[in-house]
């Protein structure tokens, strides 16, 4: 993934009726896609010590690594060629994929590089406490990295993805019993 690009997809346009009209040729498409599995592995919760999986959904955000911090080198952010980035969480006991959204990539870079306000993860899981928004800034944070993988996640919530006009393509649901 050296590029962010899994999947690319040629597009045959549609025929205008008049041959001389048509184009001749089917436009490329570049693709970068994450399905997340909805629930987490199962992990003792701090206080009852019961055993608890994380639903993903519950944060409707969209994750892109930033940086390794073992190696210090840069990470999918900084790669990412592709022209869209499919993203989803999966429910595997329904067969579902939840909550699917298409992003436009050079529109995302440009919003992360010129027009974006970070904001502290805990004020963003709890919302963002801004009464005003400026109309194109994108807002975001950046979790904690874990120790299994030591990569900086940057996470922008899907309804901030959807306000600042960088989604394509967003559904509650697709799918049910792939057989």
């Amino acid at each position: 993934m050296e590029m962010g690009i899994d999947r690319i997809i040629y597009l045959k346009p549609i025929s205008t009726g008049n041959p001389s009209d048509d184009f001749k040729f089917p436009f490329k498409y570049t693709i970068q896609e994450r399905f997340r599995h909805r629930f987490s592995k199962p992990k003792p919760d701090k206080w009852t010590h019961q055993l608890r999986r994380y639903d993903y959904t519950q944060n409707l955000d969209l994750t892109i690594t930033e940086r390794n911090l073992l190696s210090g080198e840069k990470s999918e952010a900084h790669k990412i060629e592709s022209g869209f980035f499919v993203y989803s969480y999966f429910d595997e006991e329904r067969e579902l994929f939840l909550h699917p959204i298409m992003v436009n990539v050079p529109d995302l870079i440009d919003h992360l590089a010129r027009k974006s306000f970070y904001y502290p993860e805990v004020s963003y899981r709890k919302g963002y406490p801004i009464e005003q928004k400026q109309s194109d800034t994108i807002y975001y944070t950046r979790i904690r990295p874990t120790e299994e993988k030591q990569q900086v996640v940057i996470a922008i919530k899907f309804d901030e993805l959807e306000r600042v006009g960088v989604v394509r393509f967003h559904e509650k649901q697709i799918g049910g019993m792939f057989k």
